[in-house]
C-alpha cells in the first residue's frame, strides 16, 4: 500500500481540503440530486481541453480528426500513479505489455506492440530508462491512437504516447509531497517555480528521491534520484526561449519476474525471487535542451527545438532465469551480465500558419526534423554454466560468477540518421466542418561505425487525411485515414533490404 501527503504551496497558497461538507464548496452548476436526509449531492465533471503537443499543430483537441486521451497535472495529482502503465493503460485498447526486464515500459495500443513513446514530442531511439520516466516531473500525458507517421516518421500502428515534461509558469509557487509505503518506502519531492514581477524570467525545479525495497523477498532495495531543471525568458514580446534539462539514476534490483506452472497459476508466490537476490540493474537518463518560439508575422509562428539525450543501463553480474522445468519444479539460471549505453541528438524545426481566404479559415503546420542516435549492447553469458534453482528449497547460496570471465557476445553497434520533413493543412469551409490533409517524407540511414556496412537504407512517403463534424459543443463524429512505416533490417533473398 502507498500512501500521499501533499503539502500546501508556500508562496501561491492553495487550498486543499482533506475532509469538507457540501456546504465549504461554491455550488457550481451541475446535475443535483437530493438524499434521503435532506443532503444534496454535487457531481461535476470536464474533459481534458486545449491544445495538445503530440499532434505538432496549433489545434485544440476538439478540433482533431483523431482519437486523442488527454491526463493532465490535475488528473495525476488526484490518482497518484506509480508508474507509466497505470495511467496510459486508462485509455482504451491501450495494454502494459511489460518493462522488458527493468529496462523499459512497452505498451500495445490497438493490438500493435512496441507503441512509440515520445519525450516532449521527440522519438527517442535508444532505451534504458528514456521511455520510463518519473511521473512526479510530468504537466500531462497525450495518447494518440491510430497510424501517424506525418510528424514524427517511423511509429507503431496502434498509435503514440506523448510524455509533457513540467515547465516554468508565470507565478511563484513551491510544492511538496511525501509518499510513503508498506514496502517499506519513503519519496520526498519538491517542485519549485519561481517567476519575475515583469514576467520576462521564471524558471522551475522538479526533483526526488525514492527509496524503495519492493514487494520481493530479500533485501534489494531500489533507490531512485531525479532533478529537472528548466527556465524560460521572454526577451521581446512574440519571442519564448526556454532551456529544459533532466538527469535521473535508478539503482535497483534486476527483477525477471515469475514463472507459471502447467495449468497457467503462479509457480511460486508473488514475492518469490528466481534470479538471484543480488541481481541488480542501473539505469541513468540525461537530457538536456532548448526550446525557441518566434511570432514573424500575425498568424505565422516559427519553432525551433533542439535536445540531447544520453541514456545507459548496466546488470550487474546475475543468475538469468532460462527456463523453468515443472517436473521438477526448478529453473534453469545461466551467468550473465549486460550493459547498453546509446546517445541522441534530434532537432525539429515547425512553422504554424493561420489565414482566412474568402472569409474561409485555413491553418497549415510544415516541419523538417533530424537525429542521429549512436547505441550500443553488450551482453557476457555463458549458458554451459548451468544452475538450478529448486523452487520447493530455494538455495541462494551460489553467487553469480564474475562477468567479466564470461564470453562476449557484443551487439552490433548501430549509427542512425533520420530526416524528415512534412506539410499538414487544414480548412474549415463552416464552422462546425474541418478537413485535413498531409503529407511527409523520410529518409533513415542505419550503419555499423566499425566496418562502415549499410544495414538500413531507406525512404518512404506517408499520407494523411481526415475530417471533423461537430453537431454541438457535445458530440462531433471524425473519419481519418492515415499510413505509419518502420524501416525494415531483413534481407530478402538477394541480399537486398526489404522495404519500410
Amino acid at each position: 500500500m502507498r500512501h500521499s501527503v501533499w503539502g500546501p504551496s508556500v508562496l501561491a497558497l492553495a487550498s486543499i481540503p482533506f475532509a469538507a461538507s457540501a456546504q465549504d464548496f461554491d455550488r457550481p452548476q451541475g446535475d443535483e440530486q437530493a438524499r434521503d436526509d435532506g443532503t444534496v449531492i454535487i457531481v461535476t465533471g470536464a474533459q481534458s481541453e486545449g491544445e495538445v503537443s503530440v499532434g505538432r499543430n496549433s489545434l485544440a483537441k476538439e478540433e482533431q480528426p483523431r482519437s486523442i486521451q488527454i491526463y493532465d497535472a490535475e488528473l495525476v495529482q488526484q490518482l497518484k500513479p506509480q508508474a507509466l502503465e497505470d495511467l496510459v493503460t486508462l485509455s482504451a485498447n491501450v495494454t502494459f505489455d511489460g518493462n522488458n526486464d527493468g529496462r523499459e515500459v512497452r505498451f500495445n495500443i490497438r493490438g500493435f506492440e512496441n507503441a512509440s513513446i515520445l519525450r516532449d514530442g521527440f522519438r527517442v531511439n535508444s532505451f534504458g530508462g528514456v521511455s520510463n520516466p518519473e511521473l512526479w516531473n510530468l504537466e500531462r500525458v497525450e495518447v494518440l491512437k491510430g497510424p501517424d507517421s506525418i510528424v514524427y516518421g517511423e511509429a507503431s500502428p496502434g498509435g503514440i504516447v506523448n510524455l509533457r515534461t513540467k515547465r516554468p509558469q508565470r507565478d511563484n509557487f513551491v510544492r511538496l509531497a511525501l509518499e510513503a509505503g508498506s514496502d517499506p518506502s519513503f519519496s520526498p519531492r519538491f517542485d519549485i517555480n519561481l517567476a519575475s514581477d515583469s514576467g520576462m524570467f521564471s524558471g522551475r525545479l522538479v526533483g526526488l528521491y525514492e527509496y524503495d525495497e519492493g514487494f520481493r523477498n530479500f533485501e534489494n532495495p531500489i533507490e531512485t534520484w531525479s532533478v529537472s531543471p528548466s527556465f524560460r525568458i521572454d526577451p521581446a514580446p512574440g519571442t519564448v526561449v526556454t532551456f529544459i534539462g533532466e538527469a535521473t539514476v535508478e539503482d535497483g534490483q534486476a527483477d525477471f519476474g515469475i514463472v507459471l506452472d502447467e495449468d497457467g497459476g503462479l509457480a511460486v508466490p508473488r514475492d518469490f525471487v528466481i534470479g538471484h537476490p543480488q541481481d541488480r540493474n542501473k539505469r541513468e537518463f540525461y537530457m538536456g535542451g532548448v526550446d525557441i518560439e518566434q511570432r514573424l508575422l500575425q498568424g505565422l509562428t516559427a519553432e525551433a527545438r533542439v535536445r540531447y539525450f544520453d541514456s545507459s543501463y548496466q546488470y550487474n553480474s546475475l543468475l538469468l532465469p532460462n527456463r523453468y522445468n515443472p517436473g521438477d519444479n526448478t529453473v534453469l539460471r545461466v551467468p550473465a551480465v549486460q550493459g547498453n549505453d546509446g546517445d541522441e541528438l534530434a532537432a525539429q524545426f515547425n512553422l504554424f500558419g493561420e489565414f482566412d481566404l474568402g472569409g474561409i479559415r485555413n491553418r497549415f503546420t510544415a516541419g523538417i526534423d533530424y537525429r542521429d542516435s549512436f547505441t550500443q549492447t553488450i551482453t557476457r553469458f555463458d549458458p554451459s554454466q548451468r544452475f538450478f534453482l529448486d523452487l520447493d528449497d530455494p538455495d541462494y547460496s551460489i553467487l553469480p560468477p564474475d562477468g567479466s570471465t564470461l564470453p562476449a557476445f557484443p551487439g552490433v553497434p548501430q549509427e542512425q540518421e533520420r530526416l524528415g520533413a512534412f506539410l499538414q493543412y487544414y480548412v474549415n469551409p463552416t464552422d462546425r466542418l474541418l478537413i485535413s490533409a498531409g503529407v511527409r517524407y523520410d529518409t533513415v540511414e542505419s550503419i555499423d561505425p566499425d566496418s562502415g556496412d549499410i544495414l538500413v537504407d531507406t525512404d518512404n512517403t506517408s499520407l494523411q487525411a481526415g475530417a471533423r463534424y461537430e453537431f454541438s459543443d457535445a458530440f462531433s463524429v471524425f473519419a481519418s485515414y492515415s499510413e505509419s512505416f518502420a524501416p525494415s533490417s531483413s534481407l530478402d533473398q538477394f541480399n537486398e533490404l526489404l522495404p519500410p
